[in-house]
């Protein structure tokens, strides 16, 4: 068998395998595209192989009113990251993280979502709706500080 016919029977032959991890990422509440698989006619170098699957990840954007650029001048000693609800509701495999805009949107904390065992639930009044909420925070020093 010519190397190109074996190389296209190897190629249809990992489809299978990547069907079945990407059920298994699914089953793991994973959002995820299986790419395209392109055959080439007959030299393999035409295969452009820029991986198997992609995960699609989450990232929210909250903008708040505050004034930042760093851990250092951020103003509390705690983040706040979202409503309790927002996040419990959220599929957590597929969180990326938050990404906390200051008020001028030239600087961001941005939060891991890997740092959730970090998180407390908190009750804060929430001046927007005038009322007592449950949020989620996390330590500053958990965070890191970016320049947009």
């Amino acid at each position: 068998m010519k190397s190109s016919e074996l190389f296209r029977q190897r190629l249809l032959e990992a489809q299978g395998s990547q069907a079945m991890i990407a059920a298994y990422m699914a089953s793991k509440n994973y959002n995820v595209r299986i790419k395209p698989c392109l055959l080439p006619n007959n030299d393999k170098k035409l295969v452009d192989d820029g991986g198997d699957l992609e995960l699609i990840l989450n990232l929210q954007i909250k903008v708040r009113n505050l004034d930042f650029t760093s851990r250092k001048d951020y103003p509390f000693d705690t983040v706040l990251i979202d409503e309790a609800y927002k996040i419990e509701r959220l599929k957590l495999p597929q969180l990326y993280g938050y990404l906390i805009l200051n008020k001028k949107k030239d600087h961001a904390c941005f939060v891991c979502a890997k740092t959730n065992k970090q998180w407390r639930k908190v009750e804060r009044y929430d001046s927007k709706y005038k009322d007592t909420r449950k949020f989620y925070t996390i330590n500053k020093n958990f965070c890191d500080f970016i320049k947009l």
